[in-house]
């Protein structure tokens, strides 16, 4: 196996969707057709990876799923891949950071579709090329780390719950990982805002389930996004308990049947993604 590229270009109706240039096509089973028919979902960061295939997969099983994020041209794209599915995407570019752009983007979504089902927040990130020793590390980083993954998703959370409450019904997926568990050197700022993220899971479930509302997490380890060089599969293998390596589709698995009706009754858990990268150290590296 050369390439593995998590680009979704063709799609059968209630049965799989396929992965482009691969030896032996990668397959995503759907669940149950029209499984989320009717349902009305945001999804923040819809423009990435996981964002992406967690609205494609809603889309395909049903559900109207309005996506956003800061890049227009990136959102449309996913939209596209989508016309023709048995849901819909649909775009509302919108920055998380911004309080006043989190509550056009619900009160537009009610107005459009008389109701808000599900949210969930994928948007976030670490510094990645700015990462570094907390000595070292810039107070513009710190804060937009943060922001990002916590105070952005706590907002989007304010304004989903006072439409849910009102419905008696919601459902609000957050995003950890494993790194907010386990904690990372040089990674200090974003092990704060996921652990924190975490934590809010737990209180918002208790806050808000006697209005009918769940709210979970997910937590990825290390999810590879696009192209896999054939050279890098065994570091990738290294780093977790199960020799394999995650991709976008397995945290959008996990998230569609939190979103189920299976999952009614779970709520203010933590779902670790990450093929068991947090049980213990691995290697002598």
């Amino acid at each position: 196996m050369k390439k593995i590229l998590s680009k979704i270009f063709r799609f059968v109706f209630g049965q799989k969707i396929y992965v482009e240039k691969v030896t032996k096509p990668y397959v995503i089973n759907l669940q149950q057709e029209g499984r989320f028919d009717g349902k009305v979902a945001i999804v923040t960061g819809g423009g990435g990876a996981i964002g992406r295939a967690t609205a494609c997969r809603l889309a395909l099983e049903g559900a109207t799923v309005i996506i956003c994020g800061r890049n227009k041209e990136t959102l449309d794209s996913v939209a596209d891949e989508m016309k023709g599915a048995r849901g819909k995407i649909v775009v509302c570019p919108t920055d998380i950071m911004k309080e006043s752009e989190i509550e056009e983007l619900v009160s537009k979504t009610v107005s459009d579709f008389d109701k808000l089902d599900f949210l969930i927040n994928i948007a976030g990130g670490s510094a990645r090329e700015k990462m570094t020793s907390i000595d070292d590390q810039e107070e513009s980083v710190i804060d937009a780390v943060i922001n990002t993954n916590l105070t952005g998703t706590l907002l989007c959370c304010k304004h989903a719950a006072k439409q849910m409450k009102i419905q008696h019904f919601g459902r609000i997926i957050n995003t950890g990982s494993s790194v907010g568990l386990r904690g990372l050197a040089r990674c200090s700022e974003y092990a704060v805002a996921k652990a924190a993220t975490i934590a809010m899971t737990e209180s918002l479930a208790m806050e808000l389930g006697k209005y009918g509302i769940t709210v979970n997490c997910v937590s990825p380890g290390i999810v590879q996004r696009g192209e896999i060089a054939e050279d890098k599969l065994p570091y990738i293998k290294s780093t977790n308990w199960l020799d394999s390596y995650c991709t976008p589709e397995d945290l959008a698995s996990m998230t569609l049947f939190l979103l189920s009706n299976e999952a009614k009754f779970i709520t203010g858990q933590n779902f670790v993604v990450d093929g068991g990268r947090c049980l213990g150290l691995k290697g002598t590296k």
